[in-house]
């Protein structure tokens, strides 16, 4: 029963060693590793006063055409117009005789 009791002790002793020894005795360091990932941004701060009003800018482009409004109320009667020029002669007629 000892002699695996004293075997697990020499394994563990051997393992903290290795895996202890070079960061408490201050020797070879290994190569840096990458760099960190950038931290949470930080609390906003209060905000400044307002500036200056600017300058206008350019004039937009057109908007769509709005609805169609009500139908506005009927206007005065207006007077009589020109005369037309007169008209075409028709065909003569079937039952007229000739005399």
């Amino acid at each position: 029963m000892y002699l695996p009791d004293t075997f697990l002790l020499i394994f563990c002793t051997i393992f903290l060693v290795q895996a202890c020894g070079p960061m408490q005795a201050g020797g070879a360091k290994g190569r840096p590793g990458p760099p960190g990932r950038d931290g949470r941004d930080g609390n906003q701060g209060v905000q400044g006063e307002q500036g200056e009003i600017g300058e206008d800018g350019d004039e937009g482009l057109q908007g769509t055409p709005g609805i169609i409004g009500p139908r506005g109320e009927e206007g005065d009667l207006g007077g009589p117009g020109d005369e037309g020029d007169q008209g075409l002669t028709g065909m003569r007629g079937m039952n007229t005789q000739v005399g």
